[in-house]
């Protein structure tokens, strides 16, 4: 039996990946593959990131806390129920565990006949950065400045992947160790069927309806500038599906997605190309580089939030909102009349 382990990496179609795979989970085991129930959250197995971590590490808010030792015997026990030649356990909240071997070693003590691998698609370091602001930006979750942001990442070599994805291979051998680059700009083959690739199988898998929310740069800055707070309720989820609408309606450059200048991009990727070079041979590539992409000037840079443009969006805004209540008002009084 394998058992891979995709651990992310985060902002690689990762949610497409596991919403079609959820989905198709009957195709999958008609097939030799399980796609365990025990451990999701969503469509991914973030509850077993808490595995992967020491007691009392940071984990995201929106994962519950778990029995770990009844997490583990749940997930061993639906494994050893339903025989299978692969087991795909998935989770992006696995990339930047410190700790992997505590998942790694209760999946070996627990199933030593297992065959591990780990595998991961990962983005070139300043597009990830990039989009790893915006996703946190958009939830609240940073209130940092976009030079804070970087400095702190790269002080903490979140973006460094032989470093990375060398805890795991502390644990497996890098010889247990895959990776491909995220290029979808470049990639001819879709990231889902990449992954199924990967599985050794061939299966026809119905499409997952799912995509991030876009938001258009004025929509990001506006909710920078807004009073930081957690968008991960109700009232909040129904701001961002509203920004979103907003965003649908107009155009902007390529290049305004970009916190970063041009030079300050191919600083970001300069100073992980030793990284990335260990990482290719550690992997065996048989590319010169890693990434085949590199930063582009392709436009002008963001000229910031105009006054124009903060009125446009609040009275879209509040547009939304009367509609809304005006549209429940309605519904109040049917339901009163009849």
């Amino acid at each position: 039996m394998r058992i891979l382990l995709h651990v992310g990496q985060p902002k690689t179609g990762t949610s497409t990946i596991q919403g079609t795979l959820k989905k198709n989970r009957r195709a999958l085991r008609d097939v030799g593959v399980l796609y365990p129930r025990t451990g999701l959250k969503g469509g991914g197995h973030h509850r077993l990131g808490f595995i992967a971590e020491e007691p009392g590490a940071w984990s995201p808010d929106w994962i519950p806390s778990d029995d770990l030792d009844g997490l583990a015997s749940e997930l061993v026990e639906e494994i050893r129920a339903n025989p299978a030649d692969v087991v795909v356990l998935s989770s992006e909240v696995l990339f930047h565990r410190r700790s992997p071997g505590r998942l790694v070693r209760l999946l070996q003590e627990r199933i030593p006949d297992a065959d591990l691998e780990v595998y991961a698609f990962l983005r070139r370091q300043d597009l990830y950065l990039e989009a790893a602001y915006s996703q946190q930006l958009k939830t609240g979750q940073t209130t940092l400045s976009r030079d804070e942001f970087l400095q702190v990442n790269l002080d903490h070599r979140r973006a460094d992947y032989h470093h990375l994805l060398g805890r795991w291979a502390d644990e497996v051998g890098w010889d247990r160790v895959a990776a491909e680059p995220f290029e979808p700009d470049v990639d001819a083959i879709d990231v889902v069927e990449r992954f199924v690739g990967r599985l050794g199988v061939e299966v026809a898998l119905a499409p997952v309806e799912w995509r991030n929310t876009r938001l258009a740069r004025d929509a990001i800055e506006l909710l920078r500038v807004m009073p930081p707070e957690r968008r991960i309720g109700q009232r909040e989820a129904m701001l961002i599906r509203d920004l979103s609408a907003w965003s649908e309606t107009v155009e902007e450059p390529p290049s305004w997605r970009h916190f970063w200048s041009l030079e300050e991009r191919r600083s970001i990727l300069d100073l992980h190309a030793e990284s990335n070079a260990r990482l290719a041979g550690a992997l065996n590539s048989t590319q010169e580089r890693f990434f085949r992409g590199e930063p582009q000037d392709d436009g002008p840079p963001y000229p910031g939030l105009s006054v124009d443009r903060a009125a446009e969006l609040a009275r879209f805004l509040w547009d939304r909102g009367a509609d809304a209540r005006l549209t429940l008002r309605d519904k109040r009084r049917r339901e009163a009349a009849s």
